[in-house]
């Protein structure tokens, strides 16, 4: 029952071949920018040099680390960007329509409070998705 097992989330790629009894094979990248292009290659010569084709694998493993949450926290902010000033253009409603009416009528310490409250949300959006990437990656996601 070989499984097949790929983690690219560090600067050194590793990849590994597993039966039931423990480990076949396993391989590491050298740490380079153009060690995730090498990857595939690794991977076939190291199936090839077990006797396996990847038809004959039992299941594939893929380690992910914290670049995913990375990623979903800059598209939480974004969107938190994009609401805000959407509620600018529709209007009536919401922080941004807050602020461009504020801006209209020069109260420019309601601004700057619209403003604070808009970094503070952010900033706990930001912190909750870290901390849920925290916990699942078990301590490996950025803070």
């Amino acid at each position: 029952m070989p499984t097949f097992a790929l983690d690219t989330a560090s600067p050194s790629p590793s990849l590994a071949l597993v039966r039931d009894d423990g480990p076949v094979a396993e391989l590491w990248l050298a740490p380079d920018p153009g060690s995730g292009r090498r990857v595939l290659e690794a991977a076939h010569g190291l199936l090839t040099a077990a006797g396996l084709t990847v038809r004959s694998l039992d299941g594939i493993v893929v380690g992910v680390g914290p670049g995913g949450f990375t990623g979903l926290r800059i598209g939480i902010g974004l969107s938190w960007l994009a609401i805000v000033a959407a509620e600018m253009l529709i209007g009536g409603v919401g922080i941004g329509f807050f602020i461009w009416d504020a801006w209209n009528s020069s109260r420019i310490s309601d601004i700057i409070v619209a403003l604070v409250y808009i970094g503070v949300v952010g900033f706990l959006l930001d912190k909750l998705i870290a901390t849920i990437g925290h916990f699942v990656s078990h301590g490996v996601a950025a803070q």
